[in-house]
């Protein structure tokens, strides 16, 4: 059973910038204000999808959140609210990830959520909450306020995606995260139609799961009705399932149709995905662009090239000129 809290220090962990040392004393102003202007600028230098927040203003928002980090009491609070700059940028590879010391002190109780349709379902729990909590029960309030109100305020600015849906799934997931030791009261409609609130506990200690996750294989394959194929590939991270995606070819092809179920695939190397891919089609296939970044011109700066009279401010009753790349350069 995948622990909820692991997924979410992983989830904020991926491709991130560590801007400080992980560290147990607290930080000082002059820390604090190392890691705000570390993520900012390399975020300014390499961020490469500025253009799908044309509303965000990176330097002016970076100004507002000097004060916001200089104001946190603990480094906890500190790093929290670095995650809710970077969850400004609304890229899923860009984010802040946790000292070890301050991720230990956080908790999730034994219970595993999903979101459907922005719903908090309960999927897994403890033998201990089996009664209490009935699997497919939806949370409808966390603390006395209704679940999407409670997440949008207290969970959503922190995550990090370029997809919506994502967010929200991540958002719901971990939305019932807090200090270890503390416990959350939930509001919950059981799937016979019944209300009834319980309080979790976050305990500190291995769970005992009602329903086990078992290691999946990099590739299943099963015969369904109608003479459909089921393949199931849960990763793209190791090269070992473009052989076994091989040796079931022959047998595929004896099939009426075929699914390919990628829900439990936590992603890889896209070359893997395409090399099953080019076995389901004889026609061209169109790839997306796997990257792009930033190329910083330290003379486009200078000169300003890319600035407009707009961009400029006021000095008495004139604009500073518009800079563009001198002639003949």
């Amino acid at each position: 059973m995948q622990n909820p809290l692991r997924f979410f220090l992983l989830a904020i962990a991926i491709c991130t910038l560590y801007i400080l040392p992980a560290k147990a004393q607290k930080l000082t102003d002059q820390e604090k204000l190392y890691g705000l202007s570390s993520f900012w600028k390399e975020a300014s230098y390499n961020f490469a999808y500025f253009d799908k927040i044309p509303t965000l203003n990176w330097e002016s928002t970076y100004q507002a959140f000097v004060p916001q980090v200089l104001a946190t009491k603990t480094d906890l609070e500190y790093y929290r609210t670095l995650q809710r700059f970077s969850a400004l940028l609304q890229g899923g590879h860009t984010s802040i990830g946790l000292p070890q010391h301050l991720a230990q002190q956080l908790g999730f109780p034994a219970v595993e959520i999903k979101a459907i349709d922005r719903r908090a379902i309960v999927t897994n729990v403890s033998t201990t909450l089996k009664d209490k909590l009935p699997l497919g029960s939806e949370i409808i309030e966390i603390e006395g306020i209704p679940t999407q109100e409670y997440v949008t305020r207290n969970v959503f600015p922190y995550m990090t995606s370029s997809t919506d849906y994502v967010r929200w799934s991540k958002t719901i997931q971990v939305s019932l995260v807090g200090a270890k030791g503390t416990s959350v009261q939930v509001k919950i409609k059981s799937p016979k139609g019944q209300f009834s609130l319980v309080t979790l506990d976050r305990p500190d200690g291995k769970v005992e799961w009602v329903k086990s996750s078992p290691k999946l294989p990099p590739v299943e394959f099963k015969w369904l009705k109608n003479d459909m194929a089921h393949v199931a590939i849960n990763t793209f991270g190791d090269k070992i399932i473009i052989d076994q995606f091989r040796k079931a070819l022959p047998v595929l092809h004896k099939a009426k149709g075929l699914i390919i179920d990628l829900r439990y695939n936590g992603g890889g190397y896209s070359s893997l995905s395409q090399e099953i891919v080019k076995h389901l089609t004889e026609a061209p296939v169109i790839y997306g662009s796997v990257w792009k970044t930033q190329e910083h011109k330290a003379s486009y700066k200078a000169w300003g090239v890319f600035v407009e009279k707009e961009d400029t401010t006021q000095w008495g009753k004139k604009p500073v000129p518009t800079c563009k790349e001198p002639s003949g350069m």
